[in-house]
């Protein structure tokens, strides 16, 4: 019995071809509308970055007047707040020379707070006595203790308590005072100095001497 003969099949290649795409070359109209392209983003993104470049300048400036005001503020509250003590001269004359040191000189809180701990003492620059004698620089007494709290718009007297050798010719002298403010650590000292002034009369007067004398 014959058997049939098979069939061949025909083996395909185990390497396909490479199916080569065309290569579209651009013509000089494609470059134009390509070129228009990419200078008409160009000018549609000069409005974005001026937009960004204006919210950041916004930005920084807002923060910068943010940061003035507040501080502005800051410095306003510190000078409401600072402490105001002054001494003032005393308003009584003095017919007698020899009395003059004796006078009572006012040391004023003209703050909104408080201040505690309240020292003075006296500073004598100068002394001239009738007969020449001059008594020159020198503290007359230590830190004295005033109070231990004075009010706000509060008056205190003080008195340096020199004892007069002579009838006084002329004088300067200062009054240091030294406290603490109610809402700060640290203490502050400061002086004020005075001259006596000759009025018409003979009679003997302090007043505030100032830093051009």
């Amino acid at each position: 019995m014959l058997m049939p003969r098979p069939k061949h099949r025909h083996r395909q290649p185990k390497q396909l071809l490479k199916k080569q795409q065309p290569h579209n070359k651009a013509g000089p109209e494609k470059v134009l509308q390509i070129s228009s392209q990419i200078q008409r983003a160009r000018i549609l993104s000069w409005p974005l970055m001026i937009e960004g470049l204006w919210k950041v300048f916004s930005s920084w400036t807002q923060r910068i007047w943010g940061l003035t005001l507040g501080t502005l503020a800051l410095l306003g509250l510190a000078y409401q707040f600072a402490p105001k003590v002054t001494v003032a001269a005393p308003i009584q004359i003095a017919l007698d020379p020899v009395e003059i040191l004796k006078r009572s000189f006012v040391i004023e809180n003209d703050g909104a707070l408080d201040v505690v701990e309240l020292k003075a003492h006296c500073l004598i620059q100068r002394i001239i006595y009738t007969n020449k004698v001059i008594w020159d620089r020198s503290a007359v007494e230590n830190l004295k203790d005033i109070t231990p709290i004075l009010e706000a718009d509060g008056r205190r007297s003080f008195s340096c308590m020199i004892a007069p050798i002579f009838p006084v010719a002329y004088a300067e002298i200062g009054v240091n005072i030294s406290f603490r403010p109610a809402f700060w650590p640290s203490r502050v000292s400061r002086t004020f100095w005075f001259k006596t002034q000759t009025n018409k009369d003979g009679s003997l007067r302090w007043e505030h001497l100032s830093l051009s004398d």
